[in-house]
């Protein structure tokens, strides 16, 4: 019997660039969204092993999983990607990762 996966505190928060090991989830995500995946470089938001939102470097066109809540996570992609620092084509480096624990707003 599989443990029940309750979170008691605020998830990890992955952002990175988007590589090619990454294209099934990315392909899953749009689907779910009912978009077309935008342009690459893609910009991706992990969270519980999984691709929630993913932002297009180059366009700012965003897909994100409709049925979870994603709003926090395509405003850091968005924070993420203007302070990301370019190189001669205008990428991050690849392997450059930003984690964040993310606090519920409460009212």
């Amino acid at each position: 019997m599989t443990p029940p996966t309750h979170t008691t505190g605020p998830e990890p928060i992955e952002l990175r660039l988007a590589q090619d090991r990454d294209m099934r989830s990315l392909l899953r995500l749009a689907d779910r969204d009912t978009r077309p995946l935008p342009p690459g470089p893609l910009l991706i938001a992990i969270r519980a092993s999984r691709v929630d939102a993913a932002l297009s470097t180059t366009t700012g066109e965003v897909v994100a999983d409709p049925f979870v809540r994603t709003a926090q996570l395509v405003a850091l992609l968005r924070c993420h990607a203007r302070a990301m620092p370019s190189g001669p084509t205008g990428n991050a480096h690849p392997r450059r990762r930003l984690r964040l624990r993310v606090r519920p707003v409460t009212a």
